[in-house]
């Protein structure tokens, strides 16, 4: 799938790694002039090096207002009166822990980053993605649906943003903006290794007792998800539905990426306890 007008400019946060990587590179295989918001410049100039003609790497840090509107004159000089077809929020992080033992700095952080961070960067962008007449694209999960142990904030934080996405759908409907959720399952990248690594990290002081109360169960989820991790699927695969986020004439409201994220919507219909109880099996959780 192309785009005919290579002028369409599309903005992708979290564009470093991983799934926003994948998506940049799709972006402009696929005609697209892409705007790829990066935390380090560094690691701009390296995803600059897989298509220099396509991607504009720029400095964005979703926490930080002074890059966003940095990068929101930068990209406005360079679109013109064009406005920007497609704004991509990609930007993320997983912050695993029980709730109990989560340190609030560190639950803040996590709505920080993908929530209000989100919400930052399409107020900045909005006026000149209802310019083209554009879309807006939310990397959501099925943790946006279905809540599962341990990662409390990092669900949350994605409940949230499928909030956000539905009410911008409605309230931008008068300019034909659609707004779409993106909701993979597991993807291989390395966001669960880091979470596990910076599992000491991110709980509070109490952490000894929480070792005692949680430890096992804590090692039994992650031990699991590193395992789907290896077997999950690319963010090709991702990178692909996005393209069909931004390219099909009437664009879906969401869009479940694989089986394993169709058999997470349907779980969501079960009645709470059902749930609760297949996903303490499925993680063998005592």
């Amino acid at each position: 799938m192309t785009v005919s007008d290579r002028q369409k400019t599309i903005l992708i946060t979290g564009a470093s790694g991983g799934i926003g990587t994948a998506c940049t590179v799709a972006l402009a295989q696929a005609g697209f002039r892409v705007f790829a918001g990066v935390r380090q410049q560094k690691h701009g100039e390296l995803l600059q090096q897989l298509d220099p003609k396509s991607i504009v790497p720029l400095v964005i840090d979703v926490t930080d207002l002074s890059t966003i509107e940095s990068a929101r004159d930068e990209i406005e000089k360079a679109i013109g009166d064009r406005g920007l077809y497609g704004l991509v929020n990609n930007a993320g992080i997983l912050v695993s822990a029980p709730i109990e033992c989560l340190s609030l700095e560190e639950f803040r952080h996590q709505l920080e980053v993908n929530v209000i961070g989100q919400v930052a960067v399409i107020q900045a962008f909005l006026p000149a993605v209802r310019t083209a007449k554009g879309r807006i694209v939310n990397m959501s999960s099925v943790s946006g649906f279905v809540a599962f142990p341990f990662t409390g904030a990092y669900c949350a934080s994605k409940f949230a943003l499928e909030a956000i996405t539905d009410s911008l759908r409605m309230e931008l409907h008068p300019w034909g903006i659609s707004v779409v959720a993106i909701e993979p399952p597991f993807v291989k990248t390395k966001i669960w290794e880091k979470a596990v690594a910076n599992n000491n990290t991110v709980q509070s002081p109490l952490s000894k007792n929480c070792q005692t109360l949680y430890g096992k169960n804590l090692e039994r989820k992650y031990s699991i998800a590193l395992q789907e991790v290896e077997k999950a699927m690319s963010p090709d695969r991702v990178a692909k539905t996005l393209i069909r986020a931004l390219c099909d004439r009437v664009p879906k409201t969401r869009y479940l990426v694989g089986q394993q994220a169709f058999m997470s919507a349907i779980a969501s219909w079960f009645p709470d306890r059902l749930r609760d109880r297949f996903i303490r099996q499925y993680f063998h959780l005592n």
